[in-house]
C-alpha cells in the first residue's frame, strides 16, 4: 500500500480526499458491527503486528465515531487492543529509526503506522477524558432505597490507563522520530496532535493533583518544546488555558519552571511575558477571572525563576499603566520577588544596583496608587522586602516616612498593612535592640563632639595634598590642549576615532573602575586615549554628576573641548584624593581612627533618625486603638507590644490605652489584649521561679504606678483574668504579700501600697487570697503605719470589701460573710477614725473614712453599734476640741474687744478699727464638726442601703 496518511484537523477530513495519494476512510461501519470489526482487528494484529492498523484503520476509526454509544466493556476492550498495539510498535521503533539503509517506501510505511497509531491513541484518550469529567448522573431512588451512582465500568480505571497512554506518548517524543520524515523535520500537525491531547488532559483539575500524570505531561511538552519547535505554540496555549481554567495557575508555572531548568528553554518565558504584555488593558479589566489567573501565574513564575523573569521584565512594565488593579498588583509583586531573590545580594554590580533602585522607586510611587487594593498590595510587598532584609539602608528612612502617611488612609485594609509594615520595620531594624530616642541622642551628640575634636588637626595635610595634585595637573593640562588642538584639525579622522571608541571598556566595568582607568591613562601620558575614554564614559554614564556639565557635540568645538578638559581635571582631582587617602589610611593609624569614628557617628545618626520616625507614628497608631475596625485594633496592639519590647520612648502611652480594650465585646480583641499583657508583663523568660516572680511583680507595679482610675479598673479586670487562668501563680502572690509587709529589703511605702492594691485586684477572682491573710492585713495595714498613712488604710479597706462579695445562685440564699463585732478590724478602724479626725494635714481621711464605714457595714455583725460608738467618740473629740478652742480664743482677746462683744447688736455701734486683723468668729463651723457631719450622713446612708439589700435578698429567698 503506497499512500500517505495526513493528520486531520477534524474527523470529517478523513472522509474526503484533497490530495493525490492521500489516505481516506472508505466506509464508517455501523455501530452493530463494532464487536465483529474489533475481533477482525485482533486477528489481523496477531498475524501482521503493529502494521495491522494500515488495513484495519477504518474499523478503529468507526469505533472512534461511535465511542460515546458503545458498551463500556467493548470500549475497554478496544482501548486495551489499541494500547497494546502502539506499545509493541514503540518497542520496535528505536531499531527502525537506527536503520540507516531504510528506503523511502519503508520510511513512508513506518511513518503512516506511527501517525495512525498516534492519532487513534490520542483521540481515544481525549474521548475517555471527556467522559470521565462529565457530571455524575444521580439516579433518584425509590422509597426504601439509597441513592446510587451510574458508573460506566467498575473494572475500567481510567486514571491508571491514562498514565499508560501518556507513558507511550512520552516514549515516542523522546525518540528521534524526525528521521521518518523527509526532510527530517516533524510536521506541525503531528506536534499539535500530541500537545493538544496533553492540554486537553490538563483541563481536568484531577490531573493537576496527580503528580505522576502531571509530570508525564510536562515531560512530553518539554520534549516538544526542545526538539520540535513548539515554544511559540506552547506560550500561546498556556495563556489560552489560563484565561479559561484558573486551577492551572500553579501547574503551568511548575511546567514552565521545568522547561527552563530541565530542558534549558528560557525563550518560552520571553514569549509568554511578551504575549501578556500585548494584551489590551480594556480586555484585562473586563475579564476579571482570566486576569486574576494571568496575574497569579506571573507572580508564581517570578517566585520560581526570578532571574529569568528579570531579563524580560521590561515587556510587562507597561501593564502598570493599565486600568486593571489586579494586573498592576501582579507586576508589583513580580518586582518584589525579583528584588528579594535576585537583587538583594551583597555583590551587585552597578547595573544591578541601578535596576534595584528603579524597581524600589516604582514600589514607592505606587504607595500612592489610586486604588486601595494596589496600595495595600504594595505595603505587603514592602513588608516582605523588610522581613527578608532586602531593603537598602539608605532607603529605609524614606520608606518609613511614606508608610507613616498611609496610617491615616481611608481604606481599613491599607491601614492594616501599613501598621504591619511599621511593625516589621521596627522588628527587623538593622540598628539596635533598644530604640530609646533620648539615649540615642545623648550618645550621638557625645560621639559627634568627639569626632569634631579629631578633625581640625588634619587641615594642613589636606592643603599639602591639594597642592601636589594641582602641580601635576598644570603640566597635564598643557599637553591635553595640544592633543585636542591636533584632533580638531581633521574632522574625518576624529569621526573614525569616535567610531572605535566603543572598544576601550568591558561591559561589566563600573563607573569607578572607568574613572580609575582614565586617571591611569593621564598618569601614563596617554592623553588621546584618556579623551576617547572620557567620550565613551559619558555615553555609558550620562547621568553621573561628573559628565552632566559637558556640552552636546553639536555645540561649538572650543566649548566642547574646554568642557572635556574641565571634566578631566575634576576626575584627576577626585582620583588623586582617593589614592592619597588610601595611601594615608594604610600608613597613618590616626586616619583609620577618624574613619571609624565617622562610621560610628553616621550609624548613631541613622539610629536616631529611625527612632524619631517611629515615635512620630505612635500617636497615630494610638488613635487606631479606638477604631471601629477590628483589623486596626489588632495591628495597633501588635505594634505597641513590639515597640515596648524595643524600648520606643512613648510606646507606654499606647500600652496604657490598650487597658480599656479588656472590656471589648469582641472576643478576639480581648484575647489579643490579654496575650499582649501576658507577653509583656508575665513572661520574664528566666529559669528561676523566685527571680521570675520578682520580675513580674516589678512589671505590674510599674504598670499600676501613675495609672488613672479608669486604667486601674481595667487593670483589675485583667489581673482577675490572669488569676483565673493561673498566669499569676502562688509564687507571685506570695511575693506580693512579702512586698506589702515590707519583708523584702529596700521596699518603699509606695511599693507596699501598690502590692496591696494588686492583691485586692487578684482577690476579685480568688477570695482566699485575702480571706486567708486577714490577720496580716490587720497587723500590717491597720497597725502603726496606719496612723500616719490613711491611703494605706483605704487600700486595706478596699481589699477587705472583696470578702463581702456573695455569689449566690438564682433561687437560693446564703448568709453573708461577717466578722464578730469585737474583731480587731473594727477596733483598729474605730481608733484610726477617731484619732485622725482632727489631723487636718492628712487630706486622705475622708476617702479612708468612707471605705472604713463600707467595711464595717459589709463585714460586721452589728455595724450600727460599731458606728454608734464611733459617732459618740467623734462627738466627744470634737466637743472637747471645740471647748479648748473657744476657751483659748476668749483668753487671748483684749478687754475692750470682750466689752464690744457684750453690747447688744441693736445699738448699731461699731468697734474701733485697729490695724491687726480680727480673729475668726466662733460662729463659723470647725473642721472637726464638718467631718463629723459627713461621717454621720454617710453612716445613715449606709444603714439605709444595708436595709434595702437585706429586704431585697429576703424577698428573693421567699
Amino acid at each position: 500500500m503506497d499512500f500517505e496518511f495526513l493528520l486531520p484537523m477534524s474527523k470529517d477530513d478523513l472522509l474526503n480526499r484533497t490530495e493525490a495519494g492521500q489516505y481516506v476512510v472508505e466506509e464508517v461501519f455501523p455501530q452493530r458491527q463494532m464487536p465483529d470489526r474489533l475481533q477482525d482487528y485482533r486477528k489481523t494484529y496477531k498475524s501482521k503486528g503493529p502494521s495491522a492498523i494500515l488495513t484495519c484503520f477504518d474499523s478503529l476509526f468507526s469505533m472512534l465515531c461511535h465511542l460515546k454509544n458503545l458498551d463500556p466493556e467493548l470500549k475497554s476492550e478496544a482501548w486495551s487492543i489499541i494500547l497494546t498495539g502502539i506499545e509493541d510498535y514503540v518497542d520496535h521503533l528505536p531499531a527502525i529509526l537506527d536503520n540507516g539503509n531504510m528506503n523511502s517506501h519503508d520510511r513512508n510505511t513506518n511513518l503512516n503506522v506511527l501517525k495512525m497509531n498516534s492519532y487513534i491513541l490520542c483521540q481515544f484518550m481525549e474521548q475517555f477524558e471527556s467522559d470521565a469529567t462529565k457530571p455524575t448522573i444521580l439516579v433518584v431512588p425509590t422509597k426504601g432505597r439509597t441513592k446510587s451512582r451510574k458508573r460506566s465500568n467498575d473494572s475500567f480505571d481510567w486514571e491508571t490507563e491514562r498514565e499508560k497512554g501518556l507513558a507511550v506518548l512520552c516514549q515516542i517524543v523522546h525518540l528521534n522520530i524526525h528521521r521518518l520524515w523527509e526532510p527530517p523535520i516533524v510536521e506541525e500537525e503531528f506536534v499539535n496532535l500530541i500537545t493538544n491531547c496533553c492540554y486537553k488532559l490538563m483541563e481536568n483539575p484531577g490531573v493537576s493533583r496527580n503528580k505522576t500524570t502531571k509530570e508525564a505531561i510536562f515531560d512530553i511538552l518539554g520534549a516538544m518544546i526542545k526538539k520540535y519547535n513548539h515554544t511559540l505554540g506552547a506560550s500561546l496555549k498556556i495563556i489560552q488555558l489560563l484565561h479559561h481554567f484558573e486551577h492551572l495557575v500553579s501547574p503551568l508555572a511548575q511546567a514552565v519552571e521545568k522547561f527552563v531548568n530541565q530542558y534549558n528553554n528560557k525563550s518560552i518565558v520571553s514569549e509568554i511575558m511578551r504575549e501578556i504584555g500585548r494584551i489590551d488593558g480594556a480586555d484585562l479589566s473586563r475579564d476579571s477571572s482570566g486576569t486574576r489567573a494571568l496575574s497569579g501565574f506571573l507572580v508564581e513564575l517570578a517566585e520560581r525563576i526570578p532571574a529569568v523573569v528579570l531579563t524580560n521584565i521590561s515587556v510587562i512594565l507597561v501593564l502598570l499603566e493599565c486600568e486593571s488593579y489586579s494586573m498592576r498588583n501582579c507586576v508589583l509583586s513580580v518586582i518584589g520577588e525579583i528584588v528579594i531573590k535576585v537583587l538583594s545580594n551583597e555583590g551587585l554590580n552597578d547595573k544591578q544596583k541601578k535596576d534595584r533602585n528603579q524597581f524600589l522607586d516604582i514600589l514607592e510611587d505606587h504607595l500612592h496608587d489610586v486604588h486601595a487594593f494596589c496600595r495595600s498590595k504594595v505595603l505587603q510587598i514592602w513588608a516582605n522586602i523588610v522581613n527578608e532584609k532586602a531593603i537598602p539602608l539608605q532607603r529605609e528612612a524614606g520608606v518609613v516616612k511614606l508608610v507613616i502617611g498611609r496610617l491615616q488612609d481611608k481604606s481599613s485594609q491599607v491601614r492594616k498593612n501599613a501598621i504591619q509594615l511599621v511593625t516589621s520595620l521596627l522588628r527587623s531594624n538593622p540598628y539596635t535592640a533598644k530604640l530609646t530616642a533620648e539615649e540615642l541622642k545623648e550618645n550621638y551628640e557625645k560621639e559627634k563632639a568627639k569626632l569634631e575634636g579629631m578633625l581640625p588637626g588634619r587641615e594642613g595635610d589636606n592643603t599639602d595634598t591639594e597642592g601636589a595634585w594641582l602641580e601635576e595637573w598644570k603640566h597635564i593640562e598643557v599637553c591635553l590642549r595640544e592633543v585636542t588642538q591636533t584632533l580638531s584639525d581633521d574632522d574625518e579622522e576624529e569621526e573614525e576615532e569616535e567610531m572605535d571608541v566603543d572598544n576601550h571598556f568591558d561591559e561589566d566595568e563600573t563607573i569607578q573602575q572607568i574613572k580609575q582607568t582614565i586617571y591611569t591613562a593621564l598618569k601614563n601620558k596617554n592623553y588621546k586615549t584618556a579623551l576617547e575614554m572620557l567620550v565613551q564614559a559619558k555615553k555609558l554614564w550620562s547621568d553621573d554628576p561628573l559628565f552632566i556639565n559637558i556640552r552636546q557635540t553639536d555645540s561649538e568645538d572650543n566649548d566642547v573641548t574646554l568642557d572635556h578638559v574641565k571634566c578631566l581635571k575634576e576626575l584627576y582631582k577626585e582620583c588623586s584624593a582617593s589614592v592619597s587617602t588610601t595611601a594615608e589610611e594604610e600608613n597613618n593609624p590616626i586616619v583609620n581612627e577618624v574613619t571609624k569614628q565617622q562610621v560610628l557617628v553616621q550609624y548613631l545618626k541613622d539610629c536616631l533618625t529611625f527612632a524619631n520616625q517611629i515615635q512620630q507614628a505612635v500617636p497615630v497608631i494610638c488613635q487606631l486603638l479606638g477604631s471601629k475596625n477590628i483589623s486596626d485594633i489588632m495591628g495597633a496592639i501588635e505594634f505597641f507590644v513590639t515597640g515596648f519590647e524595643f524600648g520606643v520612648s512613648n510606646s507606654m502611652s499606647g500600652i496604657r490605652h490598650m487597658l480599656s480594650l479588656v472590656w471589648s465585646k469582641e472576643s478576639n480583641i480581648k484575647e489579643a489584649v490579654t496575650s499582649a499583657y501576658k507577653r509583656l508583663y508575665l513572661t520574664p523568660g528566666g529559669s528561676n521561679k523566685r527571680a521570675n516572680a520578682h520580675v513580674i511583680v516589678s512589671n505590674l507595679t510599674a504598670l499600676l504606678s501613675g495609672a488613672t482610675l479608669g486604667d486601674a479598673t481595667s487593670l483589675e479586670e485583667l489581673i482577675k483574668e490572669f488569676v483565673r487562668t493561673k498566669e499569676l501563680n502562688a509564687s507571685v502572690i506570695q511575693l506580693l504579700w512579702e512586698t506589702f509587709t515590707m519583708k523584702l529589703p529596700k521596699t518603699t511605702d509606695e511599693e507596699s501600697r501598690t502590692s496591696l492594691v494588686l492583691l485586692g485586684m487578684a482577690a476579685g477572682a480568688d477570695l482566699d487570697i485575702v480571706r486567708s491573710n486577714v490577720e496580716v492585713l490587720v497587723r500590717e495595714g491597720l497597725g502603726p503605719r496606719a496612723d500616719k498613712d490613711f491611703s494605706l488604710v483605704r487600700d486595706v479597706c478596699l481589699a477587705l470589701t472583696k470578702l463581702a462579695v456573695n455569689k449566690v445562685k438564682a433561687g437560693s440564699y446564703s448568709e453573708p460573710f461577717r466578722f464578730p463585732q469585737d474583731h480587731d478590724i473594727f477596733a483598729r478602724l474605730s481608733a484610726i477614725l477617731v484619732s485622725g479626725v482632727m489631723n487636718l494635714d492628712q487630706t486622705d481621711w475622708i476617702p479612708m473614712a468612707e471605705q472604713a464605714i463600707n467595711v464595717i457595714y459589709k463585714l460586721s455583725e452589728h455595724p450600727d453599734i460599731v458606728c454608734g460608738d464611733i459617732i459618740k467618740s467623734l462627738a466627744n473629740v470634737i466637743k472637747s476640741t471645740y471647748a479648748q478652742t473657744a476657751e483659748g480664743d476668749n483668753g487671748n482677746r483684749p478687754d475692750s474687744q470682750q466689752d464690744n462683744d457684750n453690747r447688744p447688736d441693736s445699738q448699731g455701734e461699731q468697734a474701733p478699727s485697729t490695724d491687726e486683723p480680727e480673729p475668726a468668729s466662733t460662729d463659723e463651723p470647725e473642721p472637726g464638726m464638718f467631718l463629723y457631719c459627713i461621717l454621720y450622713c454617710h453612716t445613715v446612708s449606709s444603714v439605709k442601703k444595708s436595709c434595702h439589700k437585706l429586704n431585697h435578698s429576703h424577698h428573693h429567698s421567699l
